[in-house]
Order: C-alpha cells, then sequence, then structure tokens
C-alpha cells in the first residue's frame, strides 16, 4: 500500500513538470516560428542524438551505418557528456557539434541552444532517437523549420510519446519512419531496428561492442554510483556482497570501486564499512576518464553495478556483470536481449520476478529490498564457486 501511495505521488510530481514542461514546449516553438533565421553554416544532412551516456553505447555501433547513408556532408550533433567516448572509440563524422544538455535547464538557456541551431541548415535532419530525452531533441528539431525531418514513430512503450504529439502539431515537412515494433524492446535492440529502416539494410550485429584490447586480471569491479538514488544500494549492502565473494574466494580477487566524483561519499563509507587491514580494495571513484573507465571494466573479472553506464560498458566489452535493479526501464535497459544475456545477470526487486515490471516511476526505497545475499551468490556462482 505504501509503495502504491509514493509511486502515485512520484507519478503526479512527474505529470505535473511534463504538463510545464510542455507548455514550455510551445512557448520555445512560437520563438522559432517568429524569429528571422540567417543560417551561415549549411549541409546536406544532420544526425541529432543528445541521448546519454549509457543510452551511446547502445547506439554507437550503428554510427558507420548512418554515415554510409548520409555521406561526408553531414553534422552529427551529439550531447558534450559522451563526446571522451565518441573520440577515443568512433570519429565516425568529420563534422560535429557538441552540446551540453545542462545549459537548457531554464528558458534563457533553451532560447540560446535554439538560437545557436538557426545558424545551421540542412536538406534533412534525421534524429534516430525513440524513447531517450525526447524534450531536447525534439526542441533541438524545431528549429530546422525547413529542412526534412525524419524520425521514427513513437508508440505506447515510450514514455516520450506526448512531448512527441506536441511536436507534430508545431511543425511540417516530417516523414515519419515505422511503424516499428509493439513490444517493448531492448535499446540495442530497438536502435538496430530504427537503423535498419533508416538505412535500408539489414545489419547483423547482435550485440554493442566496444574496440578495446582486454587484459584479464582478477579485479571485481564494484560500480556504486548512478544518476538517481533510486538505484543506489545503501552502503552496507555494496560492502556484504564484497564481504561474501571474500569469504569464497579468501585473497583471490582484488576489487576496485568505481564511480564519479560524485559517487566519493558512498565509496568512503563502504571502505569504512570494510576492515581497515583489507589490503585488496582499491578505490577509483572520480579518478578515471570515460575511456579508462571503459577499460578498467574491460579489463576485470566481473562488474557488481546497479542500471547504469557500466553495464552497457560491460556488455560492450563481453565482461560477466551483475546488474541489481529496481525495475524502472527493465525491458528497456535490464532485461538484455539472449545474444548477450549470459553475461549480463540481473538480481530484480522480488514484484520483478512476479511478472510485474516497472516503466518509469519507483521509489528510492524500493532499491534497498534487493538483497545483497542474492547479488553475491550470483557473485559466486559467476566467479566459480558454489
Amino acid at each position: 500500500m505504501l509503495y502504491g501511495i509514493k509511486n502515485a505521488y512520484k507519478a503526479f510530481k512527474t505529470y505535473r513538470s511534463d504538463k510545464k514542461a510542455m507548455h514550455e514546449f510551445d512557448m520555445h516553438a512560437a520563438y522559432v516560428k517568429n524569429i528571422h533565421r540567417s543560417p551561415y553554416k549549411k549541409y546536406s544532412n544532420i544526425l541529432l542524438h543528445l541521448v546519454d551516456i549509457g543510452d551511446y553505447l547502445t547506439f554507437r555501433n550503428f554510427l558507420p551505418y548512418y554515415h554510409q547513408m548520409c555521406g561526408d556532408d553531414t553534422l552529427f550533433i551529439g550531447n558534450l557528456a559522451y563526446k571522451p567516448l565518441y573520440d577515443a572509440y568512433d570519429r565516425t563524422f568529420s563534422h560535429t557539434l557538441w552540446l551540453d544538455k545542462k545549459t537548457i535547464r531554464d528558458n534563457a538557456g533553451r532560447k540560446a541552444w535554439l538560437d545557436m541551431l538557426l545558424t545551421i541548415q540542412a536538406e534533412h535532419v534525421y534524429l534516430p532517437a525513440y524513447n531517450a530525452n525526447g524534450f531536447p531533441d525534439l526542441l533541438s528539431m524545431l528549429a530546422f523549420t525547413d529542412a526534412e525531418k525524419i524520425i521514427p514513430l513513437h508508440g505506447g512503450d515510450s514514455f516520450q510519446s506526448h512531448f512527441f504529439e506536441r511536436y507534430r502539431q508545431h511543425t511540417l515537412n516530417n516523414r515519419f519512419i515505422g511503424p516499428l515494433q509493439a513490444s517493448f524492446v531492448h535499446e540495442f535492440l530497438r536502435n538496430k531496428e530504427i537503423a535498419e529502416l533508416l538505412c535500408v539494410q539489414k545489419i547483423t550485429l547482435d550485440q554493442p561492442h566496444l574496440p578495446v584490447r582486454k587484459k584479464h586480471s582478477h579485479m571485481i569491479v564494484v560500480f556504486c554510483g548512478a544518476n538517481h538514488m533510486s538505484k543506489i544500494w545503501p552502503a552496507s549492502h555494496y560492502a556484504a556482497v564484497i564481504r561474501q565473494i571474500e569469504k569464497a574466494f579468501p585473497g583471490k580477487y582484488n576489487f576496485a570501486l568505481s564511480g564519479s566524483a560524485n559517487e566519493r561519499g558512498m565509496e568512503k563509507a563502504i571502505a569504512d564499512l570494510l576492515s581497515p587491514s583489507m589490503k585488496n580494495l582499491t578505490l577509483s571513484c572520480g579518478n578515471t576518464s570515460l575511456p579508462e573507465l571503459v577499460q578498467q571494466i574491460a579489463d576485470a573479472c566481473l562488474l557488481i553495478t546497479p542500471d547504469t553506464v557500466a553495464q552497457h560498458i560491460a556488455a560492450s566489452t563481453e565482461t560477466p556483470c551483475v546488474v541489481y535493479s529496481n525495475g524502472v526501464n527493465y525491458y528497456r535497459f535490464i532485461k538484455t536481449p539472449s545474444s548477450f544475456s549470459h553475461m549480463h545477470h540481473v538480481v530484480p526487486p522480488l514484484f520483478i520476478n512476479q511478472g510485474h515490471p516497472l516503466w518509469r516511476f519507483a521509489p528510492s526505497s524500493l532499491v534497498g529490498t534487493i538483497q545483497s545475499k542474492m547479488a553475491g551468490s550470483v557473485a559466486v556462482r559467476l566467479l566459480g564457486g558454489s
């Protein structure tokens, strides 16, 4: 009952936030229609993909297909947050523009964003996104009034469908691609489906891949960060898993606590719960760049993580992974396709196993109900124990 009340309250808050955002979307659409345009940069095509880092890892393998379709006179517009990955592993397009989504947290920032995009002109603008980041993606598309805009149709499983419908009311020259599969689909397969439709060819990729050289080690990476508290365990859960593995394999494995600088507080809390004499523990939160994090996870014999960017790195580097999940976006990101489920082991809350996956909402307290002992047992089994 308490869970239902918290979930309903969270849904109501999100509804109010979305309603405000749609009002602001209408305001920005009116601004674009009334402004004088003076474009001074012209391209044949624009590929726009303002997803977050984890989403990008489920998309980046299709960039060569888009380059083959669009050609060299193409501007790739991406999210500044994942630029280090693009620079390290991709560099597919000669022309790029990196946008910092932090700058569009208020209306002044969104106006400046649109003013900059209004200086760019293209014949075609491709938006190969379905679920992710509908507001910044579709807000950006408003700037390209005269271009043909090619967009996948949104379905009922897209939580951004309301922004999509509002976008359709404000724009012309749209070409919608679809229909797409109606069922819940993992993001990698959804991106593959969209790429096949847009590029008009069959793609044989069945799992994400990063071109790294693995240096196998006895290191277990414990990723203790996420972008929302509803995904993060209490420090005691992380410490309990490490103790359980250490008990099963005394002295065999080293452990690295990993994450961004924002997780240093959690990292210290976990370390304080473990024995001060534990010599096989490394604290690395905030000490790795994105490419260094990729290499750290690629070299690990096991990753333990919430559903965040780390799990997508593990899937892309074929590192065995234990993912504990509160159930949000369960089919989109957590429950992996059979092609790489053998290295992606999910420890969900009980209600997921009972057939009630969440799509968007979850109270922060729910993640604490995921038993550390269950995650530890899965980890021990994967490491060859019993």
